[in-house]
């Protein structure tokens, strides 16, 4: 199972389209390393080249990547 991400430009879809597969979410564990640090670890997901790190805003309701990380922890 996997997903279409679809550019749309000016009501149209170009001709090109690019599968994405589903993989598998990691078991995340966070645990304090200071006041108001955490560290994130997790076991590495087959097939993922890179984990992207959000944090939730509030205010906004919205999400924000904070980093992109290779190795699974942060």
């Amino acid at each position: 199972m996997g997903f279409r991400v679809i550019q749309v430009l000016h009501g149209k879809e170009p001709e090109q389209k690019v599968e994405l597969a589903t993989l598998a979410a990691p078991v995340v564990t966070a645990a304090a390393v200071s006041s108001g640090a955490i560290e994130l670890s997790w076991q590495p997901v087959d097939g993922a080249n890179e984990y992207q790190i959000f944090e939730y805003v509030k205010d906004t309701g919205l999400l924000r990547m904070l980093e992109r990380v290779h190795r699974p922890r942060w």
